[in-house]
């Protein structure tokens, strides 16, 4: 049986309006598409696979959808679909999205970086899953994002999470064996469940103070953590199942002032934090210091002058 390598709704029914969810997903031979003008919604997933698609076209009399540079975004501030056959291996969010479809990148393993704008306010499911990614930011503009954000991103080392969020989502971080950092925002009250799972190469984590609860296997398997910093007074709440598999857990760090024993079970000990006074009197300090010295450069140049 061949395979189409391009399918053109042009000659379609007028009744076709809608793209289903996986419609074409893993048409390995598809190359290109073309979405005709009574098309008026194309559903998350509907070519996910389609690892040779390097195109998708839109007819400009289309109310709702456009392709630009063969990448299908709709008319109302979202990215809806990369192209995962494209040969790019960078790709700059233009800076009028606000939204990020599910699976909007999933599975473009050409694309070793990507930069989402200010103007992203809000990221769907699996956007970035088995991308080649090796860092990513999520800026502070973002206020939500959904589950499975960054899995099976094998390669991806660094994430810093400036977004706005209350939780980390399920499977946010699944499978990314590589990573080594991540920042994760003051504004995070829950870690859900199976959000690090198997992060293999993390060694080291900093929760932050208002995070009240952490879910099922939520760092299962991180095999060589071996050290946790927790900033909050309070214990949250913890699924035993949490730290299941970090077999190389040393120390769980937190305030003088933490009102319990143990973290997730686990044995704690104080942490001295650097304060913020003692910082900032060092910042102080240099500055004037700068100032200084350039008043001096200044003031010399006028005595020799």
């Amino acid at each position: 049986m061949v395979l189409a390598e391009t399918i053109d709704f042009k000659n379609f029914p007028d009744s076709i309006v809608r793209i289903q969810p996986y419609a074409f997903q893993s048409c390995q031979s598809l190359t290109s598409f073309f979405i005709p003008a009574n098309v008026s919604v194309v559903c998350p997933g509907a070519f996910a696979h389609c690892f040779n698609m390097v195109s998708i076209d839109v007819d400009k009399n289309n109310a709702i959808y456009q392709s630009i540079n063969g990448i299908l975004f709709d008319k109302k501030g979202s990215i809806v679909e990369f192209p995962c056959g494209k040969s790019d291996t960078s790709y700059t969010i233009p800076d009028n999205i606000t939204f990020i479809s599910n699976f909007a990148f999933m599975g473009c393993g050409n694309l070793t970086s990507i930069t989402i704008p200010s103007s992203v306010t809000t990221i769907g499911g699996h956007s970035f899953s088995a991308t080649s990614i090796t860092s990513i930011r999520i800026p502070s503009s973002v206020t939500s994002f959904l589950s499975g954000l960054f899995s099976a991103c094998t390669s991806l080392k660094t994430a810093v999470i400036e977004a706005r969020v209350k939780k980390i989502p399920d499977r946010t971080f699944e499978t990314c064996s590589s990573l080594t950092s991540v920042v994760i925002p003051p504004s995070v009250t829950s870690i859900e469940n199976n959000a690090f799972d198997t992060c293999r190469s993390l060694e080291s984590l900093t929760i932050p103070a208002n995070v009240t609860s952490i879910g099922d296997e939520a760092f299962v398997k991180c095999y060589n953590l071996k050290t946790v910093t927790f900033l909050g007074l309070e214990a949250p709440q913890c699924s035993a199942s949490a730290f299941d598999s970090c077999d190389k857990m040393e120390s769980v760090c937190v305030p003088s002032a933490y009102n319990s024993e143990a973290f997730c079970s686990m044995n704690v000990s104080g942490c001295e934090q650097p304060g913020p006074s003692q910082s900032g009197a060092s910042r102080v300090f240099n500055s004037l210091f700068f100032i200084a010295m350039n008043a001096m450069v200044i003031l010399i140049g006028i005595m020799l002058a």
